[in-house]
């Protein structure tokens, strides 16, 4: 019952920015997202996966809020569960001092309050982080299993950044001594690893239509494509019609109504041209640094780049978006119309940017600092693997679609998380020992007792 009181109320903190908004924030692939869950059809550039999630949880359309607080539910069991564990005691007032804190000076309440799969990319890795480490019930594995399915599925990046993750720990766990690598799951690790891949088979379809399309759109922007057409054209290529217009920011190329994409027919139109220059750059050896350089400065700047509110305009009256919503959930679509983003009015988000910016910095700072004094086992790991997520969420971005703020904000909050876990670690009063405890499968993590 504890457990329960603190993982609601933590709930209720993380959706703080729908409730200030007066609504769910959406952006505008929330429109897709949702016309592909109620209308059952796989969307052309992405997975079903969280259409039928926004289905489920709305309670087939009787209301997004309960998605919101869906949402706000599972990251703040996740929260719980994590922290639980590598504090190795369960408070209410610590968990929701916790959430609070990151609501406050954090993206992760606004993420969490967006009617997008941006939530689950972390989802995804404090998920990884305890099942490969903690020793849990039974029950709490199944659960944590079940949401990391869950999660992969949700968006197109998910099966790649799932494997990545597993291969690095996989190396890790290879190399460490003897006397360690028990304490790194390595059934845990090849239960991920098939879930993450076993993924791919509910997204091929929108996977084969739109990859070469947005890997294209990141070439346009780090300026491969441009190097390519002033070498091949004028040729039959429909693209050289387009040279004097790249470089180009990534999403321009494929969404404008003037961009590329569009003009060229859609992405079914361009697939087959796109696709074989994007071979053609990849099998030419003089090409092989254009994309490895235009791969680590996109990188860079995905890392730089974590504002929150990114996209987050208004969608009114008139707007695809909102038509969907009365047609899928009409008792959501007033309330839509009125909320603050629909007025512009999100004035709370311009102290946040600055805040949250100063936060992160100092994060980085306090991790630098605390991690050497850190010697618990369990620490190191999680605090290796949040980092490599955040490295691993900007290469995929970055390169494969193009740096927005979106990208990078939906990770930016691990970090303070990871610091603030670090400081409670070092000057709080629960402190870990420096040894990790011999497993016990059935200790409950949802229950009073922690594993001690």
């Amino acid at each position: 019952m504890r457990a329960l009181t603190g993982i609601c109320l933590g709930a209720l903190i993380l959706c703080a920015p729908a409730f200030y908004n007066g609504a769910p924030l959406v952006y505008s692939d929330t429109s897709t997202y949702l016309s592909s869950g109620f209308a059952l059809e796989t969307p052309f550039d992405r997975p079903i996966g969280y259409g039928l999630l926004l289905r489920l949880t709305s309670l087939n359309g009787i209301s997004l809020w309960f998605s919101v607080l869906a949402q706000g539910l599972l990251i703040s069991y996740l929260l719980w569960v994590l922290m639980g564990w590598l504090l190795r005691s369960a408070s209410i007032s610590r968990h929701l001092s916790l959430n609070l804190l990151l609501a406050v000076g954090t993206s992760l309440a606004w993420t969490t309050s967006l009617l997008m799969p941006d939530l689950f990319t972390p989802t995804m890795v404090l998920c990884f982080i305890v099942l490969i480490t903690a020793p849990l019930g039974k029950a709490d594995r199944i659960a944590l299993y079940i949401l990391y399915a869950i999660a992969c599925i949700t968006h197109l990046s998910h099966p790649l950044f799932g494997i990545l993750l597993v291969t690095v720990a996989g190396i890790v766990r290879i190399l460490l001594p003897e006397r360690v690598r028990p304490d790194l799951s390595g059934r845990a690790l090849l239960i991920i690893l098939v879930l993450s891949a076993s993924s791919w088979l509910t997204m091929g379809s929108a996977l084969s239509k739109s990859r070469p399309i947005f890997f294209m759109g990141a070439m346009a922007e780090h300026g491969v494509l441009s190097r390519y057409l002033e070498e091949h054209c004028p040729s039959e290529l429909r693209l050289c019609s387009f040279r004097g217009v790249l470089p180009m920011p990534g999403y321009a190329f494929v969404w404008d109504q003037a961009g590329p994409v569009q003009q060229l027919g859609g992405f079914s139109s361009c697939r087959d041209e796109f696709q074989a220059i994007i071979r053609n750059t990849l099998s030419e050896p003089r090409y092989w640094l254009l994309h490895l350089n235009a791969s680590v400065r996109a990188t860079f700047q995905q890392l730089t780049r974590y504002a929150i509110g990114d996209g987050l305009g208004p969608f009114g009256s008139g707007t695809e978006l909102a038509e969907r919503m009365a047609a899928h959930v009409p008792l959501s679509h007033p309330t839509h119309l009125t909320a603050r983003q629909q007025r512009n009015d999100l004035s709370a988000l311009d102290a946040m940017k600055s805040v949250h910016h100063v936060v992160v910095v100092l994060s980085l700072v306090l991790v630098a600092i605390l991690f050497w004094s850190v010697a618990s086992f369990r620490m190191v790991i999680t605090t290796c693997t949040l980092l490599l997520a955040v490295l691993l969420n900007a290469w995929i971005c970055g390169t494969f679609s193009g740096a927005i703020d979106r990208l990078g904000a939906k990770m930016s909050w691990l970090l303070p998380l990871l610091a603030l876990t670090l400081v409670i670690q070092r000057f709080g009063r629960s402190r870990c020992s420096s040894t990790v405890p011999t497993r016990d499968p059935q200790a409950p993590f949802l229950g009073n007792n922690m594993p001690l």
